[in-house]
């Protein structure tokens, strides 16, 4: 996206307010995960960033979930 263009908004992506952190969620999403920071490791000689989250708050589409209150993978449809 061009530098003066916020990617939520070039998306056509939807915020909604997390209950857990500050930062806002994606609304257009199956799961949400909120996540405080954990680590911040630089890694290698020409060094590379390493951001591990710890996940405080996970937000589940019920239409997802099997009768045993799992994620359903063909539900979900994941990208990868």
């Amino acid at each position: 996206y061009p530098p003066d263009c916020s990617e939520i908004t070039c998306a056509n992506l939807k915020l909604l307010p997390s209950s857990a952190i500050k930062t806002p969620r994606i609304a257009n999403t199956q799961v949400q995960l909120e996540c405080v920071l954990y680590r911040h490791l630089l890694i290698g000689d020409d060094p590379t960033d390493l951001v591990l989250g710890k996940i405080v708050k996970v937000h589940i589409r019920k239409e997802i979930l099997n009768s045993q209150k799992k994620i359903d993978v063909v539900k979900l449809n994941p990208l990868g």
